[in-house]
């Protein structure tokens, strides 16, 4: 089975009609009872009057041999 057929399908996370393509090793999909701990890790590090600072993000995958992650980014629409 590939590892995109065993993501789970988070409508929360604002993308559960998309199906990923699987991710080059050692990349995987954040499951949903992670990603508060990565978002948190992110508000930490970032200065505040930064750019991201104000903005709501979903991290989306993460570096299994490394502390990388992906983030989606919520903006509004113009």
């Amino acid at each position: 089975m590939r590892h995109a057929d065993r993501v789970e399908s988070d409508p929360g996370a604002g993308y559960a009609s998309w199906r990923p393509a699987a991710l080059p090793d050692p990349w995987v999909i954040v499951p949903s009872a992670l990603r508060g701990a990565l978002e948190a890790e992110l508000k930490a590090e970032v200065a505040e009057g930064h750019e991201l600072s104000s903005l709501h993000v979903t991290a989306i995958a993460r570096c299994g041999a490394c502390d990388n992650a992906v983030f989606r980014i919520e903006t509004s629409p113009i």
